[in-house]
């Protein structure tokens, strides 16, 4: 046989002559970008057209991985390619100066685009100053957004768009530091009472977080809770919008010592929150709720401290195991060392409230060791300074309940009666009705949450149409991956 001629290592092999694959560029991430861009505006332009607003919807959830790739030379290109407008034109391009890309076509339409996308590309530029740090120039932007949507005629397609630029106008003011006047809440305020007269879902839940955020945040519970005695929560709104009303609330309810609802309400921010982001809101009502669950006398698993969204929870683990032991010296060793920390994270009101529940806690453990004690000794287990004060406080825990004896005051002691099965009093009862009616509560919200297709009884799809509306229905009910700055 003849064997076959071998190639010499000098000649080039085959694999060499083809083009090898590198990473896209710089210059072609941007491109991209553009286009995905045109095709947001050909969405929204298609959801005025056809008066449906799950368009515009998937538009505003793409936002979130969208504006990680903007910058000033793709946001020049669309402002050419879309406004027609010379003045508006020539405002927008000032917030982003620069040269257009290369390389892309940015004719304008024969078409005027609905106002819808001139409202989306101000949105992405106020997005990106936002991002950028540019404060002055996002407050200045934002605010000829919003007044430019207060001021144009009212339709149900352009308000997602508008609930949005309302959110991006408080982002900015607060990310400045500048205070919330007078001014800019009536502004606000102005804008809810509109909101629900169009019954615009959408504006009027983000109106009313950012309105309670600003009382929360300023501490004017009162008029918080003014503002929640003459208002109703849409219920049709997103996830999102629902998690920051329940958080808000909650703290106000756990203030006004409401702490059964408050508990109920930071438990649902924390199960209506997006799973795979908002780290940072989840870490913010995980704490709100562990000290929630100790005012209520409740001890938190420890599976709530290991979970991957609550950050060093070391302060708030060292609270828990004092308020479980009763060990006043200790509680007040965590709330001297992580004071700071608590009044931080606006926690330290509630928690310095928490002495009341170590010292029930203490007296718990005494009244099961002892079948009879002086005050005396009570003062000294739980390091009390006045043997009066412990009268008045085993007097309250027997009215209360917490404890089950008698107060013997010529022999000055507490009496304690003999532990009964925890089975023949009411509490088994208690938590089994909690546990039904946080289940019924789910099951009602998930019946509202439900969707039908439209027409269905009307006419028959063919089984490419069903497909294509359960993936698009499918892609709505996942939740939106918002980041930090979005969800608080």
């Amino acid at each position: 046989m003849v064997p076959k001629e071998q190639k010499s290592a000098s000649e080039p092999m085959e694999v060499d002559n083809e083009p090898s694959t590198s990473a896209p560029t710089e210059k072609s991430i941007e491109v991209s970008t553009f286009e995905w861009i045109k095709e947001h505006t050909k969405q929204i332009e298609r959801s005025y057209s056809s008066k449906d607003s799950r368009l515009l919807t998937k538009v505003i959830r793409e936002i979130h991985t969208l504006r990680k790739k903007l910058s000033a030379p793709i946001l020049r290109s669309i402002i050419l390619s879309f406004i027609h407008e010379n003045n508006r034109r020539d405002t927008l391009l000032t917030y982003v100066p620069g040269s257009p890309l290369a390389g892309v076509e940015t004719t304008q339409s024969v078409k005027q685009p609905p106002v819808g996308t001139e409202i989306y590309i101000q949105l992405l530029i106020v997005i990106f100053l936002l991002d950028h740090s540019l404060f002055p120039a996002a407050i200045q932007c934002s605010k000829d957004l919003t007044l430019r949507v207060a001021e144009m005629p009212t339709r149900r397609t352009t308000y997602p768009l508008a609930a949005r630029a309302y959110f991006c106008y408080s982002r900015a003011i607060e990310s400045s530091g500048i205070v919330f006047d007078v001014s800019i809440m009536t502004f606000f305020y102005t804008r809810l009472q509109s909101a629900t007269i169009h019954h615009d879902n959408s504006s009027e839940a983000s109106l009313i977080n950012i309105i309670l955020r600003v009382h929360v945040q300023n501490e004017q519970y009162d008029r918080a809770e003014a503002l929640l005695s003459k208002i109703t929560f849409p219920e049709r709104t997103n996830n999102n919008e629902n998690s920051r009303f329940c958080y808000y609330k909650g703290r106000i309810m756990a203030v006004q010592l409401d702490y059964s609802a408050s508990h109920r309400l930071l438990q649902d921010a924390l199960r209506k929150a997006p799973q795979n982001g908002a780290i940072g809101f989840k870490q913010t009502v995980s704490k709100f709720l562990i000290v929630v669950q100790l005012l209520l006398g409740d001890i938190p698993e420890r599976s709530q401290f290991r979970a991957p969204h609550l950050r060093a929870p070391r302060p708030y683990l060292h609270l828990t195991q004092a308020v479980r032991t009763g060990d006043l010296h200790a509680f007040n060793d965590a709330v001297t060392t992580y004071h700071q920390r608590f009044e931080k994270e606006s926690t330290y009101t509630l928690i310095i409230r928490l002495r009341h529940n170590v010292i029930k806690t203490g007296l718990q453990r005494i009244s099961l060791s002892y079948s009879k004690i002086s005050f005396k000794d009570i003062a000294d287990k739980l390091q009390l300074d006045s043997q009066w004060d412990v009268e008045l406080i085993v007097a309250k825990a027997i009215r209360d309940k917490a404890i089950d004896g008698s107060i013997d005051l010529q022999n000055r002691c507490l009496c304690s009666k003999e532990d009964l099965n925890v089975y023949s009093t009411e509490e088994p009862g208690h938590a089994f009705h909690t546990r039904i009616t946080f289940c019924l509560d789910v099951h009602n919200q998930a019946v509202k949450a439900m969707r039908y297709p439209p027409k269905a009884y009307k006419q028959l799809e063919n089984s490419e149409a069903a497909r294509e509306r359960e993936a698009q229905e499918l892609e709505e009910g996942l939740d939106d991956a918002m980041d930090d700055d979005d969800i608080l």
